[in-house]
């Protein structure tokens, strides 16, 4: 046999395999690097190994190889004999026959030895491995106490509490404190011994154990890190560090009166929550800063103590109203109320000498009619930030208004730029997309940022084209998406890495430039075919392949040793047949991590898995819990894993009762049962509690979660008045207006005027106290009412948030905000032309959105509406697109309007080719013509593609796309198997059971169980390929059959999805989160209707909360017309959220029909992001109350959830 150079490294990859084949092996032998070949995967035989012996690199392979004993009895001169005792699995035989040559201290951590051969091996063992790895008997600790490491066996072994009893002067306490698990009782019997610092850090210990070790216990560390009640502080009163008790510890009044000479009265005053009573009995002790700044004091508290308190701080903390400011004009403090409180430009006018008119221009919201009154008053730099100035008003004070600051925050017309353009830095200026002209960018093309310009989305091709020497071409490439015949075009004004990473390739585009191409980002950022990254295997990066495509289970095992099996672990999904078949291959903490898996898995391969990351990822039963105790991670457990009362009473003492109170959904009865370990302030914020239980408890509940997330009724809230915060009940709860009077001085007035529903006569009645902003931002209110308080109400939240009449805003046109009128009102064409000198003023960019314009009137204001609004919300004929086709929107008109194929065809390189393929129904004719143009993955996805057609471009199409959205036949499937997704296979085609038995190798099980319909028999015969939570949820199965695999199926799934008999449910009563079931089951039926009618005013309070962050946080920095955007989408949010809860009302027990299913996606496919928010804000406050089993049967709610979860 000949050898060469080249064929080297194929004979080193595949020495068995040439070995084999009988050639003369010994001749070219010693050309071979051979600690490569002993590192590789291949399997040595043993015949190969001792024919070789002299050749073979022994230490690796020692390492890497398991070797028979009979093979390192004959090559024993050869062995790295330490190795051996670390990497091989020896026999107790075989160590005593080679006892003078394995390595002792090796044999005893990584061999598994019996107590018999440890006996007898005693004077050679190393005790201290013996003591850390081997798990050994109570009996055998007892006989060779002296020669066992006590801290090991502490840290390790399982003790009873009987032998720790008679051995508790060799044990090692330390490492014992650290067992979470380390009952009470022994505690308090060995208190003498125990570390109390490790204990006390690792776990919480019952009032109970803190009383009887108080001697011993680091009480600074308890009553800081501890929730005490009051019976045990008063007990322990002499050993409790008060200061912290003051600081960390909820305590009642009564108790505070009780012990008011042990109390540390300035963090009493800093922490706890004081009603006026008791700041009344005690204002000589309190410390009225720290009051002043802490507490939520109510107007009637700081008119009572007003003497008392610090008004600096007042005015910075606390929220006052105008009436207030009024009567405390002579002590607040006018800059803190400039600067933090909310004013109206009423009351600044009033008191315009006393106010600091920096902040007033800085942090308040002022009118341009305002500005221009007190125009010598104000701070001009922060008026000049403000985003929602008129041009007129600009041009008005142009010697006034910092320029820069002006250039930086308004979005200017281009008439505006053209009139300003010698005063403007072209540097700065804010341009927006849809308000560069042609005409405009070419006039002044030697001004413009073309960075920026390179940077608006959508920019056309002939643009770029043309302005080819101004563009910023890097920009270019990364921001906007390019036909792959321009890039050829323009290949040498970018990197190729740029290309690889920002633009969409096609295969065939790939393969024209295999030699210029980055193969690295090819793999990390191009969607690639199986049949390509076949054919070009040699140039893949099998890292970025393994993290980043899509790959099938047959594709992996034939590339096993090129894939990164860490990434595959992490980015696949595999079955367990496919991960038992490669056990060794696959990286387990990943697979923990990232795979589902049964239970039978888990208990098969336990010792493999990372426990850690298991507890955390995968759903654990508790069955299989309890099972392998020894194994889990209770931190993790506690947090992540759902938890039956059962269970949890089970296990009381090594659970982690910070997450139990958090994430566990606990009965009220439960609460009391743990009283003493549950984290109340947790269990307030957290869980479901009624009135009755908050009565039993009220010394240890916290009323701000309380009063925040429980639902209280007037008559509770009343008895409690003293204890809630009134400021989270003003928001949070629901109040009638007679209620609202009784409280007047405790409510908070700005949350009362945007979370209740006041009438008129209401507002009227208290108007000093009513945040008006609030109210005509959230509040109905009738156009009599707006003309009687004109002078109150906010003209801009009144323009955009009440519905006005055209006759009512031509009355009150110099008071409304007309950007928002024309925005969110509803106007006829005719209301538009007679005030078309207003919409001259107003910024090309809050034209009207929402308005149904006629022909005739775009046509005429062609100047004034801007192509954008045409193209997105109007819906415009073909001859209008081609009058103005150098002004529109072409990505938008090829989204929002329906065209023919004639008219793409004409207008080819105009129209937007990824929206086209996207929105456009096409023929095959027309996709066949314009192939080069489509974009595939489109074209996959969203137009209904015949086999034959997707056979003709199986090089073109997205086989993701096609598996997972074309209906495809089982013959078609099996001619395209090494390109199809079998994931999106398994998942969205209907397949037969001797296909799947065909291709199981090839399918996603976990899918397979889930969607597709199966035979008991086919379940049966199965059984260790399929997902037995997915069989158990989606799959209607007999009891006969959960009787025969009983120790299979999930059972919680089966009592919340399947028809059970009551004979069969009482007989399997005990099985695991049963009752847990039926309980969530009942109780959502019992509570469909109350949900009803109690989650508008839920909703329609959070969303306008968000709102109000929103706003408060962004007001500055947005233009108006932005603003206003936000609050026009949370209003349709609001609108599109009633009907989908009616929808999902109304079907739920209902099969759904195609109607129903297809009004779910139209809203579904909306960009409303606040929608999502929103719904995801109400599926997970109402997780308690829905029924889940519904929800995992019905694949369309299913879906939706999947998109915020």
């Amino acid at each position: 046999m000949e050898i060469d150079n080249f064929t080297i490294p194929f004979v080193e990859k595949n020495v068995m395999r040439i070995y084999n084949l009988d050639l003369n092996f010994h001749s070219i032998a010693k050309h071979f690097d051979w600690f490569f070949i002993c590192n590789t995967d291949q399997k040595l035989s043993e015949k190969f190994i001792r024919e070789f012996k002299d050749y073979i690199h022994w230490y690796s392979l020692c390492s890497r190889q398991q070797l028979s004993e009979e093979l390192i009895r004959d090559c024993q001169d050869y062995v790295y004999w330490r190795v051996i005792s670390i990497y091989q699995n020896l026999s107790e035989p075989f160590i005593e026959e080679f006892r003078y040559s394995v390595d002792w201290r090796c044999i005893s951590r990584y061999q598994v030895l019996s107590e018999i051969f440890i006996r007898r091996s005693k004077d050679c063992i190393d005790w201290d491995a013996i003591s850390k790895y081997q798990m050994l008997s109570e009996g055998f600790i007892k006989r060779f106490s002296e020669c066992v490491n006590w801290k090991y066996i502490c840290d390790t072994q399982d003790m009873e509490p009987d032998f720790m009893r008679e051995f508790k002067n060799k044990l090692s306490w330390k490492e014992i404190s650290k067992n979470p698990a380390l009952p009470e009782d022994l505690i308090r019997a060995y208190k003498e011994f125990v570390n109390w610092s490790v204990i006390l850090k690792t776990r919480t210990l019952s009032e109970y154990t803190l009383k009887e070790c108080r001697e011993y216990v680091e009480w600074s560390w308890i009553s800081a890190n501890q929730t005490l009640s009051e019976d045990l502080i008063r007990e322990c009163k002499d050993y409790v560090d008060w200061s912290s008790i003051c600081g960390e510890q909820r305590l009642s009044e009564d108790f505070m009166r009780e012990w008011k000479d042990y109390l540390d009265w300035s963090m009493v005053s800093k922490s706890q929550r004081l009603s006026e009573n008791f700041l009344r009995e005690f204002r000589h002790r309190i410390d009225w800063k720290s009051v002043s700044e802490k507490q939520r004091l109510s107007e009637k508290s700081i008119r009572r103590f007003r003497e008392h308190i610090d008004w600096k701080i007042i005015c910075t903390f606390q929220k006052l109203s105008e009436n207030s400011m009024r009567e405390f004009k002579d002590r607040i403090d006018w800059e803190s109320v400039s600067k933090e409180q909310k004013l109206s430009e009423k009351f600044i006018r009033e008191f315009k000498d006393n106010v600091n008119w920096s902040y007033i221009s800085e942090k308040q919201i002022l009118s341009e009619s305002f500005i221009r009154e007190f125009k010598y008053h104000v701070d001009w730099f922060y008026i000049s930030r403000y985003g929602n100035l008129t041009e007129g008003f600009i041009k008005e004070f142009k010697d006034m208004v910092e320029w820069k600051k002006i250039l930086e925050k308004q979005a200017l017309s281009e008439e505006f730029i053209k009139e300003f353009e010698n005063d403007i830095d072209w540097h700065i200026i804010i341009i927006h997309r849809k308000m560069l002209s042609h005409s405009f960018v070419n006039e002044y093309k030697h001004k413009l940022n073309w960075r920026r310009i390179s940077e608006f989305p959508g920019l056309s091709e002939d643009f770029i084209r043309e302005f080819k020497d101004y563009v910023d071409w890097k920009t270019i490439f990364c921001r906007q998406k390019l036909s792959e015949g321009f890039i050829r075009e323009f290949l040498c004004y970018t990197d190729w890495r740029t290309i690889c990473i920002c633009q969409t390739l096609s295969e065939n585009f790939i393969k024209e430039f295999r030699d210029e191409v980055s193969w690295f980002y090819i793999c990390d950022c191009q969607r690639l075919s199986v049949s390509f990254i076949r054919e070009f295997k040699d140039y893949m990066h099998w890292d970025a392949i393994s993290c980043c495509q899509k790959l099938s289970e047959k594709f992996i095992g034939d590339f096993k040793d090129k894939v990164d099996w860490q990434h595959i672990c992490k980015n696949q999904r595999l079955s367990e047949y496919f991960m038992e078949e490669f056990k060794s291959y696959i990286d387990w903490r990943k697979i923990s991590e990232g795979q589902k898996l049964s239970s039978s898995f888990i208990k098969k391969y336990k010792k493999y898995l990372t426990w850690n990351s298991l507890c955390i990822y995968q759903y654990l039963t508790e069955d299989l819990m309890r099972e392998l105790t020894s194994y889990l991670h209770w931190n993790e457990i506690s947090h992540y894993q759902k938890l039956s009362e059962r269970f949890i009473r089970e296990f009381k003492y090594y659970l982690n009762w910070y997450y139990i109170s958090k994430n566990q959904i606990l009965s009220e009865q439960c609460i009391k049962e743990f009283e003493n370990m549950v984290y109340w302030e947790l269990i307030s914020e957290h869980q479901s509690l009624s009135e009755e239980f908050i009565k039993e408890f009220e010394d240890r509940v916290d009323w701000y979660y309380i009063s925040r997330n429980q639902r209280l009724s007037e008559d509770f809230i009343r008895q409690f008045k003293d204890r809630v915060d009134w400021k989270e009940i003003s928001e949070n709860q629901s109040l009638t207006e007679d209620f609202i009077k009784e409280f007047e001085e405790y409510v908070d007035w700005e949350n009362i005027s945007s979370y209740q529903i006041l009438s008129e006569e209401f507002i009227i009645e208290f108007e000093d106290y009513v945040d008006w902003k609030n109210i005509s931002q959230n509040q109905i209110l009738s156009e009599i009412f707006i003309e009687e308080y004109k002078d109150f109400v906010h003209w801009s939240y009144i323009s955009a948030d009440q519905d006005l009449s055209e006759e009512f805003i031509i009355e009150f046109k110099e008071s409304v905000d007309w950007p928002c009128i024309i925005t969110y009102q509803k106007l006829s064409a005719k209301f538009i032309e007679e005030h078309e000198y207003k919409i001259k003023q107003i910024q090309h960019s809050v034209l009207p959105t929402n308005q149904d314009l006629a022909q005739k009137f775009v046509e005429e204001f062609k100047d004034y509406v801007t192509r954008y609004i045409c193209t997105a919300y109007q819906s415009v004929p073909e001859d209008y697109i081609v009058e103005y086709k150098n002004r529109i929107d072409w990505k938008e008109i090829s989204e929002k309007q329906r065209l023919s194929e004639n008219f793409i065809i004409e207008f080819n390189t105009y129209v937007d080719w990824e929206n086209i393929s996207k929105y456009q129904i096409l023929s095959e004719g027309f996709i066949r013509k314009f192939n080069e143009y489509v974009d595939w993955k489109s074209i996959s996805h969203y137009q209904k593609l015949p086999e034959n057609f997707i056979r003709e471009f199986k090089d073109s199409v997205d086989w993701t796309e096609i598996s997972s959205h074309q209906k495809l036949s089982e013959g078609f499937i099996k001619e395209f198997k090494d390109r199809v997704n079998w994931r999106e296979i398994s998942k969205k085609q209907r397949l037969s059971e001797t296909f799947l038995k065909e291709f199981r190798k090839c399918i996603d099980w976990e899918n397979i169980s889930r969607h597709q319909i199966l035979s008991i028999r086919f379940i049966g015969e199965f059984k260790n390929y399929i997902s037995w939570k997915e069989i158990s949820c989606f799959q209607e199965l007999s009891e006969a059959f959960i009787v025969e695999f009983k120790d299979n199926v999930d059972w919680y799934y089966i009592y919340m999805n399947q028809k059970l008999s009551a004979d069969f449910m009482k007989e399997f009563e005990c099985r695991a989160n049963c009752k847990e079931a039926l309980k969530s089951k009942m109780l959502f039926r019992n509570n469909v209707e109350k949900l009803r009618s109690n989650i508008n005013s839920c909703f329609t309070s959070r969303y306008r909360k968000l709102l109000k962050n929103f706003t408060e946080e962004f007001t500055r920095y947005l233009n108006k017309e932005e603003f206003s955007e936000v609050k026009r989408l949370s209003r349709r949010c609001d609108k599109k959220y009633k009907e989908y809860l009616n929808f999902y009302f109304h079907s739920k027990y209902a099969k759904v029909s195609e109607e129903s299913v297809e009004k779910v996606n139209c809203l579904l496919k909306g960009d409303e992001t606040l929608l999502l928010s929103f719904l995801g804000e109400f599926m997970r406050e109402c997780t308690e109350n829905i029924d889940w089993g519904y929800v995992y049967g019905n694949q369309e709610l299913l879906n939706f959830i999947e998109e915020f979860y």
